[in-house]
This record gives C-alpha cells, structure tokens and sequence, in this order.
C-alpha cells in the first residue's frame, strides 16, 4: 500500500491581490531560505556597489552570514524619495517595466551578470547551484518575496540602467520599472530601442501593455502601481504593437495622443 510522503514542502506560493492582477509571493523553508540568504550574501557588495543613486527601490540596509541576512530599506522611506525625485523629471515621461521580471530571470543569467559586476567566482557559483535548487523545487526564476531575489535582480537590471545612463536620458527605476524622461516620441523610441536590446541579452522583454508616456509625474502615482499616474494623462504609443496598449479608465487619450496632445500640443 502506498503511503503518503511526510516530507513537508520546501517552496510554499501564496497568492496576493492587488489592484491590477495578483502578486504570487513564494515562502521558503527554513533551511532553503537561510542557504539563498547565504549565497546571495557574498555578492551584496559587489552589486550594491554598482547601483545607481537613480536605483530607488530594493536598496540594502544590512547583510550578514551568520546567522545569514539581507534585509531591505523601508520601502516607505524609499517611495517618498522615489516620488521627489520623479517630480523632478518633468515631463514628458516615458514609463515600462520588465514582462515577468522575477520569473524570466534563470540561473545562467545571474551567473553571467555577477561576472561582469566581479563578484567572487565561489559566490557566483553559490548563488546558481541554490537557483537551480529552487528550480528543481519548482520555482520558476527567481523567488518573489526573499531580499535576496531582489540582489539578483539589480545585478541582472543594472544592464537597463547602465545603457540608459550612456543615452543621458534622466530616468529613474523601482525594482523593474523605469520613469525615464523624452523629449520626442522618436527619443521615447530611440530609448525603448536601447533598453529593449539590453535586457534582450539577458532573456528579459519590455511590457508593451505597461509601456506608455505621460506628461508628467502625478503625485498620486505609485511605484509599481498598475495605474501609471494619472489616467486622463496617459499616452499609448503608436509605434507599440499593441496601439491601444494603455486605456486609461476615463479613455483619456488615445494611439494618437502624443502628436496631437503630447509634448508641446493641445491638452
């Protein structure tokens, strides 16, 4: 007779939602969480280190081995900062995050980031043998929810920053989505181009349905809201696939909406 397995799960889901969809958070166990936290640990620095100022969110406060911690700064803290210094972009705003940020990420990916950025070749090698354990438990990517998937995360991301900083676009970024100040819809494609290919390179692709253009920041707006700013202030881009990629709820604008009322037009 077969017996069930008392082996309790390692990777525990737990689905959240929020406005706009769901957020899948993913629990590890005690021992699995504690040897993720161990093996991002030893690259905390050399990431850390090559992030931006203009990298608001997921900055680290501390990090330790023993017993091994990463822990966050105040996200709180990091959206008042986050919303100063998007007001100060002016507009127009060119916005899109990343498709499936977290669970596009794999564990080559990260090996090869962390190899640019010259963290330690024993640390890189921690960090994709536990990925690949994680995988083998089914986590597709890496986990939502540990800080240390948020280490992984900038190291692979820093590759948007880095080739929007030689554009000399401003542009600000909250975990996988970028404010980036345009001056034209053929800048604002000219930078999608560039962060596009970048992040290509890494298995990564834009979210054409979060990609759109505004006149500016709304103070209302929130960081990783799947409202971006304010409605009625929403642009599709025409040279997106989908036209109609973001219709605000009030129908604000439509594909059109930058030449006729965009930078420097008719509102």
């Amino acid at each position: 007779m077969h017996q069930p397995s008392s082996r309790l799960p390692r990777v525990r889901s737990e689905v959240r939602r929020k406005r706009g969809g769901v957020r899948v958070l993913t629990h590890l166990d005690t021992a699995l969480a504690a040897a993720y936290a161990s093996a991002v640990v030893g690259v905390v620095a050399a990431v850390e280190g090559r992030l931006r100022p203009e990298v608001v969110a997921d900055r680290i406060r501390s990090a330790a081995y023993a017993p091994p911690a990463i822990v966050l700064g105040d996200w709180r803290a990091a959206a008042s900062r986050f919303h100063a210094a998007a007001s100060a972009l002016g507009g127009p705003v060119l916005r899109t995050d990343v498709a499936k940020c977290y669970g596009s990420i794999s564990a080559d990916v990260v090996a090869d980031a962390l190899d640019g950025l010259g963290a330690p070749r024993d640390a890189i090698r921690r960090c994709a043998r536990t990925l690949r354990e994680l995988a083998d438990e089914g986590v597709a990517g890496l986990p939502i929810g540990p800080p240390a998937s948020a280490v992984l995360a900038n190291a692979v991301l820093l590759a948007g920053d880095d080739v929007l900083a030689r554009s000399g676009a401003p542009f600000l970024r909250w975990v996988d989505d970028w404010c980036i100040r345009v001056g034209s819809e053929d800048h604002a494609c000219d930078v999608l181009g560039l962060l596009g290919g970048a992040l290509s390179s890494a298995g990564l692709r834009l979210n054409d349905a979060k990609t759109v253009v505004t006149d500016g920041w709304d103070a209302g707006g929130r960081p990783g809201s799947s409202e971006y700013h304010r409605p009625a202030h929403a642009h599709a881009l025409s040279f997106i696939a989908r036209a109609d990629a973001v219709v605000p709820r009030d129908r604000g604008v439509g594909a059109g909406g930058w030449a006729a009322r965009g930078a420097g037009g008719e509102r």
